[in-house]
């Protein structure tokens, strides 16, 4: 998490990959994503805590805009990973910050691999 936000390669990236005939078409019914049926995992790292039962969680832009934008070109099946807080707990904090969300990416690709 940049600023709230993404960081500007990431939106770069995205904005190149997101457009029509790549990831998405128009229709006289609206606009359809083409990349239907697939899963994705979000792994982020964020300084602070932005979780829902933090007082912070409403500055989260990162998580509804990922969403938006991948429901957008069709895939549905999201899932996020959010290791936090890495820098405002101190050190043993953020270790044990990033084992958990370790832990919860090795069980997400187990329950894939199934």
């Amino acid at each position: 998490m940049w600023n709230f936000g993404i960081p500007y390669a990431l939106k770069h990236y995205l904005d190149v990959i997101v457009q029509p005939k790549y990831l998405f078409r128009y229709t006289a019914q609206g606009p359809v994503g083409l990349a239907l049926n697939k899963r994705m995992l979000v792994v982020s790292a964020r300084g602070g805590d932005y979780s829902a039962d933090s007082p912070y969680h409403a500055c989260d832009f990162v998580e509804p805009y990922l969403r938006t934008v991948f429901e957008f070109v069709g895939i549905s099946d999201l899932t996020f990973i959010n290791a936090q807080p890495l820098d405002a707990g101190g050190p043993q904090v953020a270790e044990s910050k990033l084992i958990a969300a370790e832990a919860q990416a090795r069980a997400v690709a187990a329950q894939w691999c199934d």
